[in-house]
């Protein structure tokens, strides 16, 4: 997983450094300043514990002024060994690092690599904005697969995505989704009432009072 990652901020300009708690990236220039620590845990039960211990030692390293304002930890452990309400705590834990983790299996791992040529970093690009894949992803999201883990990554890692196609990028496909995921609703709902009311009452609603709509609204109703 540590590998992935690596590519991906490697292409982004940032420099790497190995330290005892994992991975620690800096792009630190007249623009922009900003790190990240990317550590990998068997379980969650001990972060809040360490992440003093963690910041320090990154901080050290850095040495810059600036590190306590702009540094992210990003927390790798497997799907089975993390609780969500641990992910939670955490992740709203205020202190010291802004805090994500993602989580992931072998097999998602594995596959991921696969389809994006062993992690190279356009090939992941290209994923995220495939719209196909991202269809996929939206009717199987219940189903852990390599897609979940993909899109995690972009969620996380937010500079992944960014310039990726003009006019085309996660955001918009997740916005893409939920305006035709609404329209098939409202749609549902139109063709369900026109059905239950011939009398076409949607082209009618200006004219009645309320006793009028309790009325037709509760036609089929119990009565209460």
């Amino acid at each position: 997983m540590k590998e992935l990652i690596r590519n991906i901020f490697k292409e982004h300009s940032f420099f790497y450094s190995l330290i005892e708690a994992g991975d620690l990236y800096k792009k630190d220039n007249d623009r922009i300043k900003y790190y990240w620590l990317i550590v990998e845990v068997d379980d969650l039960s001990a972060v809040l514990e360490k992440q003093d211990e963690w910041f320090d030692e990154a901080k050290r390293k850095i040495e810059d002024q600036n590190f306590d304002k702009n540094v992210s930890l990003l927390i790798l452990i497997k799907r089975g060994n993390a609780e969500t309400t641990d992910i939670i705590r955490i992740e709203e834990d205020p202190f010291q690092f802004k805090k994500m983790v993602l989580t992931y299996t072998n097999e998602s791992l594995e596959q991921l690599k696969i389809e994006s040529n062993g992690g190279i970093y356009e090939a992941l690009r290209n994923l995220i904005v495939n719209e196909a894949v991202f269809h996929n992803y939206k009717e199987n999201y219940g189903d852990y697969s390599w897609m979940n883990l993909l899109y995690d990554l972009a969620s996380k890692i937010p500079f992944l995505e960014i310039d990726v196609m003009p006019n085309q990028s996660l955001t918009d496909l997740l916005t893409k989704s939920d305006q035709l995921l609404e329209a098939s609703e409202l749609k549902s709902l139109s063709e369900e009432i026109q059905e239950k009311f011939p009398e076409n009452i949607l082209s009618n609603l200006d004219n009645m009072d309320a006793d009028d709509l309790i009325q037709i609204f509760n036609i089929e109703g119990d009565g209460n």
